[in-house]
């Protein structure tokens, strides 16, 4: 259930669910680029569940969407309102425990077998650490907590 605007590491969370029910009022935002990072290990969860190009846009861009489009695109399962989000994911578990825990647990097992991908997120968590400590990952991060923009070195 995600009732706030979810930004950079939050996605990891949501592209780690098999539903995610979302207020339609809210923003979901990748501004890693325009800190001089890149959101690695998001991008790799994210390809998961939606659109590669999409997903690389997204990243290499830096910009917001909407809770109707992440829910186009199939970053969120449910969209309902504020005021409605208690209910509609309380509809949603009741229909859940309508099935068979046992048939959803083998199923859920299936999947990940056959979606296992080769993302290594140890080779991406390295990759970030790089941006990280590159000039404009430290700029970028600078010029942030100043509240400024950043002077791009591109090293």
């Amino acid at each position: 259930m995600v009732n706030k605007d979810v930004y950079a590491g939050g996605f990891l969370i949501l592209a780690g669910c098999l539903f995610v029910v979302a207020n339609k009022e809210l923003k979901f935002s990748l501004p890693e680029v325009k800190r001089g990072l890149f959101p690695m290990q998001v991008m790799a969860s994210l390809i998961k569940i939606m659109p590669q190009r999409k997903v690389l846009d997204w990243c290499v861009r830096g910009y917001s969407i909407s809770a109707n489009e992440a829910n186009s695109l199939g970053l969120i399962s449910h969209i309902t309102t504020e005021e409605k989000i208690h209910k509609t994911t309380a509809k949603l578990i009741e229909e859940l425990k309508e099935n068979s825990p046992t048939a959803i647990r083998l199923g859920l097992e299936a999947y990940d077998y056959i979606s296992n991908s080769n993302n290594d997120h140890d080779y991406l968590f390295k990759m970030l650490k790089k941006a990280q400590e590159s000039n404009d990952g430290k700029e970028g991060l600078l010029a942030f907590k100043e509240k400024r923009k950043p002077n791009w070195k591109g090293n």
